[in-house]
């Protein structure tokens, strides 16, 4: 723990501690509401078109499990991004920490503008990681 940067720190509680309860919402009560809700949606699906239609509700009962089938490989994909994501956002904080620190000893030096190019490209980094999450959540 002792080797992590304060950036890490900082980033953890900036973002991470105030996503618990989203977290716990999306892990526990989320599926249940999801499963609740199809099951109503293909009852009133059977309900009004069963007489009817019955193909239209054998399409609703499966539509369920291959919803589940083709999303579930995506997980591992949507983890990775999510962790690249936040080691991008912890080294832009751990950036901006260090030059926030030593900032009179970097502007005595003439360093500024090396500091401000490092700082810019992490940002950089971190944005589009950011960007690229929200493109691998709308596709899936």
């Amino acid at each position: 723990v002792q080797d992590q940067r304060i950036g890490d720190s900082m980033y953890r509680v900036l973002y991470d501690a105030p996503m618990v309860p989203e977290v716990v919402y999306q892990l526990t009560l989320r599926p249940l509401a999801i499963l609740i809700a199809a099951l109503i949606q293909i009852y009133l699906i059977e309900y009004t078109y069963g007489d009817i239609s019955p193909e239209l509700v054998w399409v609703a009962w499966s539509a369920f499990p291959i919803a589940i089938a083709i999303t579930f490989p995506f997980s591992g994909l949507i983890r990775r991004t999510n962790q690249t994501k936040r080691a991008a956002g912890s080294s832009t904080t751990s950036s901006m920490e260090e030059s926030l620190d030593s900032i009179t000893a970097v502007q005595s030096l003439g360093g500024m503008d090396r500091e401000k190019e490092r700082f810019a490209e992490r940002s950089e980094e971190s944005f589009l990681r950011e960007r690229y999450a929200i493109v691998v959540w709308a596709i899936v």
